[in-house]
C-alpha cells in the first residue's frame, strides 16, 4: 500500500545542506501499522510529510497503492492523495462544532457531496472513535483525549486508504496516552487501514506496531517486528534507544559454540553474538543487557566464581510501584541499571549481580546500518 524508494530530502542550514532523509526505502503492506521510530532530527516526520505531500522530496519515489504520487516525473498534490492525517497538535478548528470539524474535509474536497452523505459519513466516523452524541459540542469544550479522537474522526471521514499519524499522543498525560494507544490500535485493526505512524516514544512503537523502523540520521538502522527490535538489537544505537540497555565495551577474549567471552573493564562477560558481528579474538565489541534481565542476589546466595556474576554496591533504589529501579556500581566503577519486581527487591546495599549469558547480546562496536 505504501512504497518508499531511495527517498531524499535536504534542508538548508547556515549555508549548508543537511540530509533530513538520506536514501530511505521501505514498504508497508495493506492493513499494516508501520512505525518510524527515532530521536528528534532523525527524519521520521520529514518522511511522513513527504508521503502526505506537505514536503516535496529532492529525489526518490513514493507510491500509494497503485499510484505513484512522487517521482522525478510525477507529483500528486496533497488533496489528490487518498490519505487521512492526524497532526501532533490535532489542528482542530476551535470556532467549529464537533460535527463541522469532521465534515470539513468532505465540504472542501472539491466533490459536491449531498447533505445526507455528509451526515451519514460524519455519524459513522464519530461512532468509530466513540464520540457519537457530541456533534453539537464546540471543539474547545472537549477534553484532550476527546480532541485527539476528534482529529482521528476527521482523518477517517473520507475513508482513506492510508492513515498518517504524526506523534498524535504526545500532548496527552501518561494514563490517557496509554488508553488512547490501545484505542487507536483496536480501531486500526478493526478498519484494517494501512497506517504510517511517527513517534519518538519507544513504548508507543512497541505496543502499537506490526513492524518498526528505527531511524538514525535519515536512514533505517534496523527494521523488524517489535519483538525483533527489542530482543535482538542490531547495533549499539538500537539497543540503547529502544528500551534502554546497559552497554559495556570490550574485546573478544575467546569463543566457543554459541557463546563468546569478552574482556571488559569489570571482568569477563559471556555473551551471545548477534548475526553479522565478528567474533574473532581481539575484535572490539559492545555487550548489551537489559536492566530487567539482570538479577540482584544477596551475598552468599550465589557462587562468586560463577560466569557473569560480579559483586556490586547499590548506589540508589527508586520504588515506582510494581517495579524498583536500581543504580549499582561494580568494583571497577562501572555503573549499571537494574530493574526488579518490587516484591523481590533486596534492602541490602552489598549484593551480587548476575547476567545470564543468553540475555547478553554481542554487538558490533561501530554503528553499522543494518536491515533485519
Amino acid at each position: 500500500m505504501i512504497r518508499i524508494d531511495t527517498l531524499r530530502k535536504q534542508f538548508p542550514d547556515r549555508g549548508n545542506l543537511v540530509n533530513a532523509v538520506d536514501g530511505l526505502s521501505f514498504e508497508v503492506p495493506e492493513g499494516e501499522l508501520y512505525t518510524l521510530l527515532g530521536p528528534s532530527g532523525c527524519g521520521k516526520t520529514t518522511t511522513l510529510r513527504c508521503v502526505a505531500g506537505l514536503e516535496r522530496p529532492d529525489s526518490g519515489e513514493i507510491t500509494l497503492g497503485e499510484t505513484v504520487v512522487f517521482s522525478s516525473a510525477q507529483y500528486v498534490p496533497t488533496y489528490q492523495r487518498d490519505i487521512g492525517m492526524v497532526f501532533q497538535s490535532y489542528a482542530i478548528w476551535p470556532h467549529m462544532t464537533v460535527f463541522e470539524n469532521v465534515a470539513f474535509p468532505l465540504r472542501v474536497s472539491g466533490e459536491r457531496y449531498p447533505r445526507k452523505h455528509i451526515d451519514e459519513s460524519v455519524e459513522r466516523s464519530l461512532d468509530q472513535v466513540g464520540l457519537a452524541g457530541y456533534e453539537d459540542r464546540m471543539a474547545t469544550q472537549l477534553s484532550g483525549g476527546q480532541q485527539q479522537r476528534l482529529s482521528l474522526a476527521r482523518a477517517l471521514v473520507r475513508q482513506p486508504k492510508v492513515l498518517l499519524l504524526d506523534e498524535p499522543l504526545s500532548n496527552l498525560d501518561a494514563k490517557l496516552r496509554e488508553h488512547m494507544r490501545q484505542e487507536i490500535r483496536l480501531l486500526q485493526q478493526r478498519l484494517n487501514i494501512t497506517t504510517l505512524f511517527v513517534t519518538h516514544d519507544q513504548i508507543e512503537a512497541l505496543a502499537m506496531s506490526d513492524r518498526v523502523a528505527v531511524l538514525r540520521d535519515g536512514q533505517i538502522e534496523q527494521e523488524g517486528t517489535p519483538e525483533e527490535i527489542y530482543t535482538n538489537p542490531a547495533s549499539e544505537f538500537v539497543a540503547d534507544f529502544v528500551g534502554g540497555s546497559n552497554l559495556v565495551t570490550g574485546t573478544v577474549l575467546s569463543r566457543s559454540t554459541g557463546a563468546v567471552v569478552v574482556e571488559t573493564k569489570f571482568g569477563p562477560v559471556t555473551a551471545v553474538p548477534t548475526s553479522g558481528v565478528s567474533t574473532a579474538e581481539g575484535t572490539d565489541v559492545a555487550v548489551a543487557f537489559r536492566p530487567e534481565d539482570l538479577v540482584l542476589l544477596e551475598r552468599g546466595a550465589v557462587d562468586p566464581g560463577a560466569a557473569n556474576t560480579w559483586p556490586v554496591e547499590v548506589m540508589l533504589s527508586s520504588f515506582t510501584g510494581a517495579i524498583t529501579d536500581f543504580r549499582v556500581v561494580t568494583e571497577s566503577g562501572q555503573e549499571i541499571s537494574v530493574r526488579s519486581p518490587s516484591r523481590n527487591a533486596s534492602k541490602e546495599r552489598y549484593l551480587f549481580m548476575h547476567a545470564p549469558a543468553a540475555i547478553c547480546r554481542l554487538l558490533p562496536r561501530s554503528g553499522v546500518v543494518t536491515r533485519a
